[in-house]
């Protein structure tokens, strides 16, 4: 929260990671992905009320698994558009 205003962390990961050929946010640092190290960022932010992650419908289910096993309980999820400009 900053001056009374809360804030939210939008994590944009709806996308496919067609150009780079696998799925960025699965790749491993020290053991946990991509994704779980960027939440984890975020969540730790002093200023940080919320983090809100913007996920692929396809692998919705397993990052909610990853971030409940990363002890990451409060995210909340929704999916991407087909593309970039959809909601």
């Amino acid at each position: 929260m900053i001056n009374g205003i809360r804030v939210s962390a939008i994590i944009l990961g709806g996308g496919l990671s067609s150009r780079m050929g696998r799925d960025k946010l699965a790749l491993r640092i020290k053991g946990e992905s991509v994704l779980i190290h960027t939440v984890k960022k975020f969540c730790a932010h002093k200023y940080i009320d919320e983090v809100i992650a913007v996920l692929n419908k396809d692998k919705k289910e397993d990052a909610e698994k990853a971030f409940k096993n990363a002890g990451l309980l409060n995210i909340k999820t929704v999916c991407g558009g087909k593309t970039r400009a959809k909601r």
